[in-house]
């Protein structure tokens, strides 16, 4: 019963660590544009919002929401396998924003956008993990 409540806690502490990182990241300045002789910043919200907007080259890093948001939602019903899946996928695809981004100088949302993938990824792993420590794999083939 312990291990159980144990593994709820740590489910918990993961969603609103992720969240929290998320949140704030939505908040700051994300990107900042040059365009002719306007220069414009955007904040992360308005990038979750319009971030398709951009073509192909934010394509990866703005799915990777919805993988950041499945990996969570499947954290709350209690399934942390199929969770870190998402999760890992998610922080491979928002990985892209470490790379040169043509056409915008990319700000301090970033990080902490970034901290979010990493803090759902390394949760949904650990979760993972205990999860099999509290109950491990039978081998019913033995006789």
């Amino acid at each position: 019963m312990m291990q159980v409540r144990s593994l709820i806690w740590l489910r918990v502490a993961v969603l609103v660590t992720a969240f929290t990182l998320y949140i704030v990241a939505c908040a700051l300045p994300a990107a900042a544009f040059s365009v002719a002789s306007n220069d414009s910043i955007a904040y992360g919200l308005g990038l979750l919002l319009c971030g398709w907007i951009d073509g192909p080259q934010a394509f990866l890093p703005w799915s990777s929401n919805f993988l950041w948001l499945i990996a969570a939602a499947l954290l709350v019903v209690g399934q942390p396998k199929l969770g870190w899946v998402f999760s890992m996928f998610g922080l491979l695809f928002a990985s892209r924003v470490l790379l040169p981004y043509p056409g915008a100088v990319l700000l301090e949302a970033k990080y902490w956008w970034l901290g979010s993938h990493v803090a759902m990824a390394t949760g949904s792993t650990t979760a993972c993990v205990w999860s099999w420590l509290c109950d491990p794999p039978r081998n019913d083939s033995v006789p």
